[in-house]
């Protein structure tokens, strides 16, 4: 988080777009609100609480893709895509916080501190380095062909990864039924089949769908937010 705030100004400079100084600053609160149930999560995974992380996180995005869409059409602009993150972190926040018993205490231990330091710090490094690799598309094309090219091609990306996220979690949900059945291949197998159909009969119309009317959709999104898309 404090590296984000702290650094908007260079970043906003490196792509000459002095504009989302604020944005950058707004956005690095999802940092620090995400942090505060990450230990949730790790419990809830632990215990294979996989349906509950599930549903936990369908509520989240429905919430957090209203709040985005509403605040475009209000007129909120770049800054929608900021209350969206914001709202997805502050739901999924509160509701880990429920479904979750452990409860954070004030007791520093140097022991367990350099028991997991060594494990923590080269999680932490594959972590950063793994996201700037995830990411070098977008720092590339923000660099080179500017922030507008950088929005068009973020949102065709997302659409992209919708088929993605819906069998992420499922898969989820499925993680803890897979593990009582690893030892039986033949089961394992069959209804695993069944899965990725099921996933597949669901995202494919959807994403054939979408495809036909692509031009049409990203024009009347934008047109609500008071944008134009492909207009040159």
């Amino acid at each position: 988080m404090l590296v984000v705030f702290l650094c908007s100004p260079l970043i906003a400079h490196l792509y000459h777009e002095p504009k989302i100084i604020p944005l950058l600053k707004l956005f690095s609160l999802t940092f620090l609100i995400s942090g505060l149930s990450i230990l949730q999560q790790a419990i809830l995974q632990r215990d294979l609480a996989f349906d509950k992380l599930a549903q936990i996180e369908i509520i989240a995005t429905l919430f957090a893709s209203m709040v985005g869409i509403g605040s475009a059409v209000a007129g909120y602009g770049a800054f929608s895509l900021v209350y969206q993150s914001l709202a997805l972190a502050t739901v999924m926040t509160i509701l880990l916080w429920r479904e979750s018993n452990w409860r954070p205490i004030l007791i520093f231990n140097l022991a367990e501190v350099k028991a997991i330091s060594s494990y923590s710090l080269n999680l932490t490094g594959f972590g950063i380095f793994n996201y700037f690799i995830r990411n070098a598309d977008n720092l590339i094309i923000g660099r080179y062909l500017g922030a507008q090219n950088l929005g068009y091609y973020d949102l065709a990306y997302r659409l992209m990864l919708y088929p993605l996220s819906i069998s992420g979690v499922i898969g989820r949900v499925m993680f803890s039924v897979y593990a009582q059945i690893q030892d039986d291949d033949a089961k394992f197998r069959r209804i695993y089949l069944k899965v990725a159909s099921s996933i597949a009969l669901i995202t494919f119309p959807m994403m054939l769908g979408l495809m036909v009317i692509a031009e049409p959709f990203v024009l009347a999104i934008l047109a609500l937010s008071g944008h134009r898309l492909f207009a040159e």
